[in-house]
């Protein structure tokens, strides 16, 4: 078994990602990403902007399929 290392971009680059794929598809992407990972390393702000876009769409899909 591996030691999986997440490296986050730049918060711009997280930005222009998140604009290029849509909510749906950025958020499948970096769930898969963040939750399967040991380690997450970059920029303090990029991993602020990931948990707390997580945690938003996250409450969302979770309030959709529950109702």
């Amino acid at each position: 078994m591996g030691f999986i290392k997440l490296f986050l971009p730049t918060l711009d680059s997280l930005k222009e990602e998140l604009l290029e794929k849509g909510n749906e598809r950025f958020y499948k992407d970096w769930t898969r990403r963040y939750v399967s990972a040991d380690a997450v390393l970059g920029p303090p702000e990029s991993l602020e902007f990931i948990k707390q876009f997580l945690k938003h769409e996250g409450d969302d899909v979770f309030t959709e399929t529950h109702n």
